[in-house]
């Protein structure tokens, strides 16, 4: 009787192993075709900003698969939630801002900032 679980147990690994290769072929190709290649196309990119992006992203990928390092990083994250979590998740809200924006309202700022500082600058001269 104990048999059919475990055999059970091992066709449900096997379909989800099968599925995740599908999904992540499928997030392959719709990254080459659909995000990069146009962005190549369109003179957005250098092939090598491509490349290096995906180095960059296969190594963190690569890093977060280690116990150590994903406990390390996530760690005081999840401390930081328990402790703090309106400030936790505020932060992380205008992190992921920035992040889908391009952080193009930070560099707006920025500029602004510098524009300003060097006109104090200018007046105090």
């Amino acid at each position: 009787m104990r048999a059919e679980p475990i055999a059970l147990g091992g066709w449900q690994r096997r379909e989800r192993t099968l599925t995740f290769a599908v999904v992540g072929i499928f997030a392959l190709v719709h990254a080459v075709f659909v995000i990069s290649l146009p962005r190549i196309y369109m003179g957005i990119h250098y092939p090598t900003d491509l490349v290096a992006g995906a180095l960059i992203g296969s190594g963190a990928a690569a890093l977060g698969k280690i116990a150590r390092v994903r406990t390390a990083v996530v760690g005081p994250l999840l401390h930081w939630r328990r402790k703090y979590p309106g400030l936790f998740y505020a932060c992380f809200f205008a992190a992921s801002f920035q992040i889908a924006t391009g952080f193009g309202p930070s560099i707006e700022l920025a500029r602004f900032a510098l524009a300003v500082a060097e006109a104090v600058f200018h007046q105090l001269q």
